[in-house]
């Protein structure tokens, strides 16, 4: 929503709120390690169980990559300058 408001050049009074939600909510969705827990349940059962991989699991994979590129690719400090000169209008 924050890059949407942004692309479409609107500055809702809520945007910063919006943009502190999406850090916070990022700092502690801890989407690793709920991915170390699968892969270390995996290694573990292994021997003892047939594993079926089902679209359950590739959606979280899904899921995992897209936080990940979200959290590498988004500049705060421009996110930020771009809110602050929006809200000055």
């Amino acid at each position: 929503m924050v890059s949407l408001n942004l692309k479409l050049k609107r500055y809702p009074k809520t945007l910063p709120l919006m943009m502190r939600s999406y850090i916070h909510l990022d700092e502690w969705g801890m989407l690793e390690v709920f991915m170390i827990g699968i892969l270390v349940t995996i290694i573990k059962i292994h021997h003892m169980a047939h594993i079926r991989y089902d679209v359950g699991f590739f959606c979280f994979v899904g899921l995992m990559l897209v936080a990940l590129c979200s959290s590498v690719m988004l500049d705060e400090d421009k996110y930020w300058r771009l809110i602050e000169k929006g809200q000055k209008r």
